[in-house]
């Protein structure tokens, strides 16, 4: 795994991390990623999401390999995850395990407590993070909380954009 990459002043280099393509450069200007993403990475341990226009800061991320879109929140304590997107990365409790439970602004539901693998944002990857499993009715989209953000370096917002730091 590169950690780092070193590059005399005015070159760059482009770099595939999991499938996405990011553009590591040694200039003073914002490095631009796809744009679907809304992230720009400055090195590989950084990653910059801009604000949609509602004000949230949404990514695709990876869970156990599996690319996902998700919803930054820090109003979460754990990575929560629908049923179905948890499947898809190979997380599948049992029934039985649906037994922890969740306040959400719509009431109490249960969840599954579950430990994830890895979670890939960019080039920021972080291993066994907890998580909850809800039905997918309970939750539209991933939802990165505060079991992943809480192990960065940093986190901060400035100017409309969120910086994750590994």
């Amino acid at each position: 795994m590169i950690r780092s990459l070193v590059l005399p002043a005015g070159f760059a280099a482009l770099v595939a991390i999991g499938g996405a393509q990011f553009l590591s450069a040694r200039t003073s200007q914002p490095v631009a990623s796809e744009p679907a993403r809304r992230e720009r990475v400055a090195n590989l341990s950084e990653v910059y999401l801009r604000a949609d226009d509602r004000g949230h800061f949404r990514s695709t991320i990876s869970v156990n390999g599996r690319s996902m879109g998700a919803l930054v929140d820090t109003g979460a304590t754990l990575v929560i995850l629908p049923e179905s997107e948890a499947a898809m990365a190979g997380i599948r409790p049992r029934a039985s395990e649906f037994n922890a439970p969740l306040s959400t602004a719509n009431g109490t539901i249960t969840a599954a407590r579950v430990t994830i693998d890895e979670i890939e944002v960019g080039p920021i990857r972080l291993r066994d993070v907890a998580g909850l499993v809800v039905r997918d009715d309970q939750l539209a989209e991933t939802l990165l909380g505060m079991s992943f953000l809480s192990r960065l370096s940093s986190f901060s917002v400035v100017d409309g954009e969120l910086k994750l730091v590994e």
